[in-house]
């Protein structure tokens, strides 16, 4: 089975997913595996708490409506665990994918200096020959309330084999100085990135926080460490205004009354200092109060991948 598709880095919480993808689709030649193995999750030891907590405001959006939002992290972000089914847009062709389906899980919680971002995701996709391929991936990050340092750690398993292992750290620069990533697997390396660069769940908070606001633009550099020296990249999010959200998923507790409406979100992803008008790749997602993805469509031109939220758990971090 032979299936391409150009691979391209994505952005934050949102690139791990489209890795996923892309591991399978660059390079396929053996038959799914039977045993579905797990992952173990990655994390990091926190560093001592920043005395700025708040969140930094880089986008470069529209004129801000006279209306008060959350400054406070633990405002915008609820701890939860969320299960998504994964599924191929049927209404998407492709000569080569004659299905897929699979699940993922995003978990965020705060650890009293920061928080942790980690997703798990198991995909099997069939080829028009009937053959199927099974790609493991875990992502786990970790960055400061104030967003001036950032963890980053991802491991792939396709049929059971470790197939690579991302390790790294990225710091802001002091005043308006570049920040600097390293990167300490696969391979050691260093590299600047943007003073202005924010990290994924502070681009999350940020464009929850223009929704919430009445924004319909929302503009940021974003590094998230999704790809072996991958450089930070300009994201530009248009915001549709909020629409009731009529949920209908399987939850452990009873869901926050705000919970009730959803903002769909179109991210266009672009190489820093592009001139063009067209995106490298386009994301869209309708997102939800507290940071919680409903559901999120990964566009590759001639086909598209639709992760659905099915199950939610909410839980207080220690």
């Amino acid at each position: 089975m032979s299936v391409a598709v150009q691979a391209n880095n994505g952005e934050g919480y949102l690139s791990s997913i489209k890795k996923f993808f892309n591991q399978y689709l660059q390079v396929n030649s053996s038959p799914v595996n039977s045993s579905k193995e797990k992952i173990a999750g990655m994390t990091f030891p926190a560093q001592n708490k920043p005395k700025n907590d708040a969140i930094p405001q880089n986008s470069g959006d529209s004129q801000s409506k006279e209306k008060t939002v959350p400054q406070n992290p633990a405002a915008i972000i609820l701890p939860h665990i969320a299960t998504y089914k994964i599924s191929l847009d049927k209404g998407s062709v492709n000569d080569d994918i004659d299905d897929a389906n699979g699940f993922m899980t995003i978990k965020i919680f705060d650890t009293g200096d920061g928080w942790v971002f980690e997703q798990n995701s198991s995909l099997i996709i069939y080829s028009t020959s009937g053959e199927g391929e099974q790609v493991n991936t875990n992502v786990a990050t970790w960055q400061d309330y104030a967003g001036n340092h950032y963890r980053f750690n991802s491991r792939t398993l396709r049929n059971g084999q470790e197939e690579d292992v991302i390790r790294g750290e990225a710091h802001k620069g002091a005043e308006k100085a570049p920040g600097k990533v390293i990167y300490h697997l696969p391979n050691y390396a260093e590299m600047d990135i943007p003073h202005e660069t924010i990290f994924p769940l502070h681009h999350l908070i940020n464009a929850v926080q223009k929704a919430m606001l009445g924004n319909s633009v929302v503009s940021n550099i974003v590094f998230d460490g999704s790809a072996e020296t991958q450089e930070a990249v300009a994201v530009n999010t248009v915001i549709t205004p909020a629409k009731e959200s009529k949920l209908n998923i399987i939850s452990d507790k009873p869901l926050p009354a705000d919970l009730n409406k959803v903002w769909s979100m179109k991210l266009g992803v672009y190489p820093l200092n592009s001139k063009s008008p067209d995106p490298d790749y386009e994301i869209k997602q309708d997102v939800l109060n507290h940071g919680i993805i409903k559901n999120m469509t990964l566009d590759y031109g001639t086909f598209q991948v639709i992760a659905t939220l099915d199950k939610i758990e909410f839980f207080t971090s220690n």
